[in-house]
């Protein structure tokens, strides 16, 4: 369009109040860019019988630093109509029939997620304001609530157009409340803030077919001789009920050096929950073999597909030697 805004055209109050400051400018359709971005400080438009505004009609007024739009007969504003307004500091519209003028927020669709997913708040707002808006998450206590949770999830971006938080590790719905207000500027008055809420419902996925194992203290050891030391001890348990007994063997690699306690495990739909264990212990000799290692196998076969067969991790048993190797013997010196 031309170089002038179009509230130029048809509004005298320009002609009264704006062309003035224009140094060797009477026409309005004289004006230009440069001139647009001489114009500085106010533009007072109070009390002018404005009934309307077109987009462009400030644009190129990147030099104007308060705005009075006040006691006219505005009802609505054009989307992003300040937005090139970039000096402005101060802005009023109180007095017009569509006051406040807010922005209208859209906080986007209830989510569902899976625990420990890391769940994006996208916004969106229309309105007059353009850019020219703050934004503020908040996560509340309920749905259309004010109330803010103070101990709730940790939201990274919280006054970014797009918030991000990691999903808690239970099922639970928690709300979240954005709102916008004009920002960019003061709009000191005849402009308000809006909110917008939404939902996320936390669901925790069912556990997967599997059997887990937990050695004591971590690790398995044994040592040959006596005491508390020669055994060693780890539980093993399923996951999920299975649909048919599973029963799983206990193989010791060498058991020469370390044996197994029982060697098979039965579980069925009624005690699949309760934990079994196995005793790992060590075969003395009199050997001097040092410290090595020994893997005790798990397999599993059931009735049940998901179990038959599955994946059951090794335990490596150390199997500490307390034997020494005899000095090698003397043989007798020669007689002469």
């Amino acid at each position: 369009h031309s170089p002038q805004p179009n509230i130029l055209h048809g509004q005298s109050l320009w002609a009264y109040s704006e062309i003035p400051k224009v140094a060797g400018i009477s026409n309005c359709s004289d004006v230009t860019a440069t001139h647009l971005a001489a114009i500085t400080g106010t533009l007072d438009f109070r009390h002018s019988g404005l009934t309307s505004l077109k987009p462009g009609d400030f644009d190129g007024l990147t030099g104007v630093t308060l705005l009075t739009l006040g006691n006219n007969r505005l009802t609505t504003l054009p989307a992003g109509i300040f937005d090139n307004l970039t000096a402005l500091e101060v802005m009023t519209l109180e007095g017009n029939p569509g006051a406040p003028f807010s922005p209208v927020v859209n906080a986007g669709s209830d989510q569902t997620v899976t625990s420990g997913a890391v769940v994006s708040l996208s916004r969106a707002a229309t309105g007059p304001w353009g850019n020219n808006v703050a934004w503020q998450w908040m996560q509340v206590d309920g749905a259309n609530s004010n109330t803010v949770v103070t101990d709730g999830v940790t939201l990274a971006g919280a006054t970014d157009a797009t918030a991000l938080f990691t999903a808690p590790s239970r099922a639970t719905t928690l709300h979240f409340r954005l709102t916008t207000t004009p920002a960019g500027f003061l709009p000191s008055r005849g402009t308000s803030r809006d909110a917008d809420w939404v939902a996320v419902t936390v669901v925790v996925p069912p556990p997967s077919p599997g059997v887990s194992i937990i050695e004591s203290n971590g690790s398995t050891t044994v040592t040959e001789g006596a005491g508390a030391s020669r055994a060693d001890t780890y539980t093993v348990v399923l996951n999920t009920r299975p649909t048919r007994s599973v029963r799983i063997a206990v193989l010791s690699s060498d058991p020469g050096a370390a044996a197994v306690n029982p060697a098979t495990l039965t579980f069925a739909t009624t005690n699949w929950t309760t934990a079994q264990t196995v005793t790992v212990t060590v075969v003395d000799d009199n050997m001097d073999q040092g410290n090595r290692s020994v893997a005790i196998t798990h397999t599993a076969a059931s009735g049940d597909t998901n179990y038959n067969g599955i994946n059951i991790a090794p335990v490596t048993t150390t199997v500490a030697d307390n034997d020494t190797a005899a000095a090698p013997s003397q043989s007798p010196a020669a007689s002469p």
